[in-house]
């Protein structure tokens, strides 16, 4: 007995997934065939060379759209004036460059500042015995490095305003 129950499960079985490959199959074969376009009326045409579009009243109604007629106005004369045009690109690189420029040289000023003070507490310190000499000189060469790095940034500084200038950059757009 538990043979036929195990066979016949085992047939239903068989029998659904027979069944649902074949539905699914069909399924499939349904949705491959291609849908058929969808054909609009035309709106286009060209009467004595000009290209003109046709809207019924309803598609007027609900697009808001109508005929207004021409209202007369003055015609402004025109005027002449003369300008130069200045390219973005070159005046924003001037005003990119100037603010690094302006950056290292605010670095460099503060490097100088922070190496002097090591130099007179080195020095301090070494009076009072509690650090080498060769300590003091290291901060004294050291500051004397971060001192030179200023005068080319300060110059850096002073091109690139320069060069905003002749590109028409005012300073006080430049931050």
């Amino acid at each position: 007995m538990k043979r036929s129950v195990v066979v016949s499960v085992l047939t239903v079985a068989a029998a659904v997934l027979v069944f649902a490959l074949m539905s699914t199959r069909k399924e499939r074969a349904v949705e491959a065939e291609p849908e058929g376009a969808v054909k609009a009326p035309s709106r286009v045409s060209v009467d004595h060379g000009e290209t003109v579009v046709s809207l019924d009243a309803a598609t007027q109604q609900k697009s808001a759209t109508g005929i207004v007629a021409l209202e007369p106005t003055i015609h402004q004369s025109e005027q002449r004036a003369y300008a130069q045009v200045l390219e973005m690109r070159a005046w924003s690189d001037a005003r990119n460059a100037y603010l690094a420029a302006k950056g290292q040289g605010d670095k460099a000023r503060a490097a100088a500042e922070e190496s002097r003070t090591d130099v007179v507490r080195q020095r301090q310190l070494h009076q009072a015995g509690s650090a080498s000499a060769e300590a003091a000189l290291e901060a004294d060469v050291k500051a004397r490095a971060d001192q030179a790095t200023v005068q080319p940034a300060e110059a850096a500084v002073r091109f690139w305003k320069v060069q905003c200038a002749k590109r028409g950059a005012s300073l006080s757009r430049l931050g």
